[in-house]
């Protein structure tokens, strides 16, 4: 464990009595947490999920934004108004991780697959208190705002982001103003077992954009002894609502038939499952002696044209994820897309960093690693990128985008090799990008994966992972995979 990470964990306990607050709240300032939703044994669980300090209820926690790191300019430009005057002060905990921020997602993982109907739940925005307006958002793979939330035009049914289970996404999260905000979520689903609304009501989460406090000594002795104590949380038993909603269950049999048309499709696949949809990535373990890289894929991702129910892991090279050719999207002008390696308006392929629902959704995880174990972050670096994709003159980049839509190459093979890496720190480290692609074709990326283990040293390894764009799936298969999933159908219907 580094000293900045032990320093973060002991400031997320100090701020209250450093400040003189009366309350048992802990702070929170940095590192990977979530909002996090969840419903079992009939009840909705919202809560706060720090992944070093456990779970929280939501009046137990506040999250902190640091006055000072968060602060931005609002931009110029009509996509950015909703933040606020062009110029103006804006305070964004960032949907890519920074060191002196908190990195706050939404969280399902511990939402079990099969409860609600099409595996959805929705996270409502309900009311904001607070001395500024509020928003929720994320940018796109070029870098356009999608609004989720925005306290600032009116609270409607429209201020809201559907969450599938088992996944977890980050956002944008943004402050008009420094300040305490309370600010109430709702979290809501159809129950599969007999089509029932139910609703957690109002839950109440607390922001604050403030100055982080400087620890005393004293503080630091005490809160040394009690750092790593684990906390117990008894589960959120929020107030259910009850009422009937007679929409029908999502139709997910056109997404299931073009999956594993494209599976038939695939020239490559008699040796790999093919994964067309859904939440998985580049997982990194540790067996005590070495790292041991996988896939992983969670429930919900479409492997063989089937969804998963249960989480699942895939040695190298038996899991393929693949984008139909027909996904292609147009490079935007400016400099800044340089990197990807084709001009302005030409093709490129992108694995997006935010989720859509026909592709995969493709992240980094080292959250199968201890965190303790390590005196560092591991770092995952790419290395060689060979494949008959490269053969045809194609590059392939991974990158990320600030919070306003400006990307940060992690990685880039126009030019050369180059780029800042990946930096995760172990036990928590869970990071989604883009991946892009400029020509059709397999692309087999070796990527450098290390880190300093407190018993065994500095350890390394490298680890082939494998993309490919394919055509899009004959007419032919797609009719016969339609009638085989029709009568498969009626047949479990008989």
């Amino acid at each position: 464990m580094t000293t900045r990470h032990l320093i973060n964990l002991l400031a997320a306990g100090l701020f209250g009595a450093a400040t003189g607050n009366l309350t048992a709240q802990t702070y929170l300032w940095h590192d990977h947490a979530d909002v996090g939703v969840n419903y079992e044994d009939g009840a909705w669980d919202l809560h706060v999920h720090h992944h070093d300090l456990g779970e929280f209820e939501p009046g137990e926690a506040i999250l902190g934004v640091d006055i000072v790191a968060a602060r931005n300019s609002v931009p110029g430009g009509s996509q950015w108004s909703f933040l606020g005057t062009a110029g103006s002060s804006v305070w964004i905990v960032p949907q890519t991780q920074d060191d002196d921020l908190l990195f706050l997602g939404l969280g399902t993982e511990e939402l079990a697959g099969g409860i609600f109907t099409g595996d959805q739940v929705t996270l409502s925005l309900k009311g904001v208190s607070g001395p500024g307006q509020f928003a929720v958002y994320q940018t796109d793979m070029f870098g356009n705002p999608n609004v989720f939330m925005n306290s600032g035009d009116g609270i409607t049914a429209g201020d809201a982001v559907t969450l599938g289970a088992g996944a977890h996404s980050h956002v944008n999260w943004a402050f008009g103003a420094p300040g305490v905000y309370q600010v109430d979520f709702e979290g809501s689903g159809t129950l599969v077992d007999g089509n029932v609304f139910r609703s957690s009501g109002d839950v109440t989460y607390t922001f604050e954009v403030a100055a982080v406090p400087e620890p005393g000594s004293l503080a630091l002795l005490a809160l040394g002894s009690l750092v790593f104590l684990a906390r117990k949380r008894k589960p959120c038993k929020c107030n259910l609502l009850q009422t009937h909603q007679h929409t029908g269950e999502m139709n997910t049999l056109p997404m299931i038939i073009t999956a594993a048309a494209l599976a038939l499709s695939v020239p490559t696949a008699s040796a790999q499952a093919i994964w067309t949809a859904g939440h998985g990535g580049h997982k990194m373990k540790y067996d005590g002696s070495e790292f041991t890289p996988l896939w992983s894929a969670a429930p919900g991702c479409v492997v063989d044209g089937v969804a998963r129910t249960t989480p699942g892991e895939y040695a190298l090279g038996t899991l393929l994820p693949v984008m139909p050719l027909e996904k292609s999207t147009a490079r935007p002008a400016g400099s800044s897309w340089d990197f990807l390696g084709v001009n302005a308006a030409e093709d490129v392929w992108i694995f997006p960093q935010i989720q859509e629902p026909d592709l995969p959704w493709i992240g980094f995880s080292t959250t199968a690693l201890t965190a303790g174990d390590w005196a560092s972050s591991n770092s995952i670096s790419l290395t060689a990128v060979t494949g008959n994709g490269v053969d045809a003159g194609g590059y392939m980049s991974i990158y990320e985008q600030d919070a306003f839509g400006q990307p940060v190459v992690l990685a880039q093979t126009f030019g050369g090799i180059s780029g800042s890496g990946i930096s995760l720190v172990a036990g928590s480290g869970h990071l989604h990008v883009n991946f892009a692609f400029t020509e059709p074709g397999i692309y087999n990326a070796t990527y450098t994966i290390s880190g300093t283990h407190l018993v065994n040293g500095f350890e390394t390894t490298t680890a082939t992972y494998s993309y490919q764009v394919v055509p899009e799936p004959a007419t032919g298969a797609l009719l016969a995979l339609a009638g085989l999933m029709v009568g498969l159908r009626a047949r479990r219907n008989q």
